[in-house]
């Protein structure tokens, strides 16, 4: 959850970079917005460096917006001129335990209402141009994943700043207009199919295909670096020859190993100004010459120093290539470097989400078939400490009556609980079967109010009944059912203290409408959509009073849908709430299979 989490953040700023090519303003608000979602920060800030001193150029929190001619020097004094000045992160855990040469931060933290700080550098190739900062209001810090995160917001906020310079430099020269305007297309284009898609080798066939395009080339070739191979694996190709491909596809490409390999085991891109010299070694040299290619450049692809692959284009001339083609292939690599590592951890994510299904079964199935081991030991104790009580083996003395009383009080409320339990297991399990047959609801609805009115006795509640007279047989799993109103009904008669609940049935057509309405506490509306959820309370302190599991509207819900029909709630803090559900009057063996 997490991880889909964070890869959601990160593909909706990559949406607004799409959408927003002109402008950088839209992606550092949307880059605040997502980091105090995701880190809970009270306050987020985007900083640029300038001279001596960082401007902030967005910011936002709950406790109040920094201030955007807030005073920050670029110094090791401060977190955000810190990670500037020495280009790494910075996470201080506590600002109060913040050495003397950070004073600055600990002054702030007092004045601002922060206890923990954590800024990463925006880097543009190695020059750090900026930072962004997370204010936690608690002590702590973020952790690796949390840095991992901030750091992926940097390189979007650098991306977002490169896309934006770009476009300003080449929009005042009226003879690169029309190029400047194709390569923030082809970016968008890059950054759309990023976020709408995980299907990796299409997002990196775009990637390689936009690159020829975009540097005005004439192929070029997109690879992936298994580490446990020790070897690069190519994912896309545009205008690369045929044999060049096939060779590339079945054997991996080794570190060292031509521009790509080099590109890998350097960091760094990799130029190479004529291939015919002997000096360049690869594989695929010979395709290369055939084809008419006579420079290559490579640049890696990199995330956190990790090598994740190798991006190379190809040209028909010999000579050095431009700083603005690498500097163009250098924003590729990392929208590239960003795709692989979400298809990985969309992978993971896949292949977890499998393992906890599996497991979710395993234990159904078990319980599910445990039904047995697990109910005859507690009934045989029961049926023992009933007879005992019943002095049947003998008088009881009076002071051990209380405790066997006691005894069987538990024991029943055990035995409720792994009932609750193993039906949820056995319906998670598709092993639960309704016992149809034809049933008077007024027989059904007399039973649970017959059951229940000592304990609304007892708490001095009114406990009502309403079933139309006339009401037809119905048919469906009685018992079941009745289990739901006891449910619903046993819920309302312990969270009223004081005035009535009521069990109501209308017909309406072919189906029977039932609500369960009571005068209690009610149910906050944030808490409504979580109520059916399988072992949730409402909230911790009312459960710590009232008591429960959780399970019993959970199974509720599924025995009704069970029925085809549904169940909803309707809830006033402090007066009370309703819960109503629909069924089949005349539920078929193949609905409720």
């Amino acid at each position: 959850k997490e991880a889909l989490e964070r890869q959601t953040a990160t593909a909706d700023i990559l949406k607004v970079i799409s959408g927003s090519p002109t402008e950088v303003q839209p992606v550092f608000d949307a880059i605040v917005r997502s980091a105090r979602h995701i880190f809970s920060g009270m306050r987020v800030a985007i900083l640029l460096a300038e001279g001596n001193r960082m401007r902030v150029v967005a910011s936002g929190g709950e406790a109040g917006l920094i201030p955007l001619d807030l005073d920050v020097p670029r110094s090791i004094a401060s977190v955000s001129g810190k990670a500037v000045i020495e280009r790494t992160t910075v996470n201080i855990p506590d600002t109060e335990e913040a050495p003397e040469s950070e004073i600055f931060t600990r002054n702030n933290g007092r004045r601002l209402g922060f206890r923990a700080i954590a800024a990463a550098p925006l880097l543009r190739e190695s020059e750090a141009i900026g930072a962004i900062t997370v204010f936690l209001k608690e002590p702590g810090g973020l952790n690796d994943k949390q840095l991992t995160l901030l750091r992926t917001f940097s390189d979007q906020a650098v991306i977002a700043i490169e896309n934006t310079r770009l476009f300003r430099e080449l929009q005042e020269r009226t003879q690169a207009l029309s190029k400047s305007v194709g390569q923030l297309t082809a970016l968008g284009e890059v950054s759309q199919a990023l976020s709408s898609t995980l299907d990796l080798e299409k997002v990196l066939q775009t990637i390689v295909a936009r690159a020829v395009q975009l540097t005005g080339l004439d192929g070029g070739a997109i690879y992936e670096y298994d580490d446990a191979q020790k070897g690069f694996y190519l994912r896309g190709a545009e205008h690369m020859p045929e044999e060049a491909i096939a060779l590339s596809r079945s054997t991996p490409m080794r570190l060292g190993e031509g521009a790509i390999g080099r590109a890998g085991l350097a960091g760094e891109a990799v130029q190479v100004s004529d291939i015919l010299e002997e000096s360049y070694q690869s594989r695929v040299r010979e395709f290369l010459i055939r084809s008419g290619s006579r420079a290559v450049i490579a640049v890696p692809l990199l995330r956190e120093g990790k090598l994740l692959g190798a991006l190379a284009v190809t040209r028909n001339s010999p000579g050095e290539f431009a700083p603005e083609i690498l500097e163009l292939l250098n924003t590729f690599a990392t929208q590239s470097a960003i795709a692989i590592q979400n298809a990985r951890l969309f992978r993971e994510i896949e292949e977890k989400g499998r393992e906890l299904e599996l497991a979710s079964q395993h234990k159904s199935q078990f319980l599910a078939s445990m039904s047995h081991e697990l109910r005859t030991p507690l009934n045989a104790i029961l049926g023992f400490n009933e007879m005992i009580l019943g002095e049947v083996y003998g008088e009881v003395p009076a002071d051990m009556k209380e405790p066997l009383e006691d005894i069987q009080t538990s024991g029943k409320h055990l035995l409720r609980l792994i009932n609750n339990v193993l039906d949820l297991a056995k319906i998670e399990a598709g092993r639960m079967e309704l016992a149809l047959a034809d049933y008077s609801v007024h027989d059904m609805v007399e039973s649970v109010r017959t059951t229940l009115r000592p304990l609304a006795e007892a708490k001095g509640l009114e406990f009502l009944a309403s079933v139309p007279n006339d009401l037809p047989l119905a048919h469906g799993d009685s018992g079941r059912l009745t289990q739901c109103l006891m449910n619903l009904a046993g819920n309302s008669l312990k969270f009223t203290k004081e005035g009535h609940v009521s069990i109501s049935v209308e017909p309406n057509g072919e189906t029977l409408a039932f609500r369960v309405a009571d005068t209690g506490i009610g149910i906050p509306p944030d808490k409504i959509d979580s109520l059916f959820t399988e072992f949730k309370q409402t909230d911790a302190t009312i459960a710590s009073e009232y008591g429960g599991t959780g399970l019993g509207l959970s199974i509720t819900k599924k025995f009704i849908e069970m029925h085809g029909g549904r169940i909803w709630v309707e809830s006033e803090l402090g007066k009370g709430s309703s819960f109503l559900f629909e069924i089949p009057l005349r539920v078929e063996a193949g609905a409720a299979a």
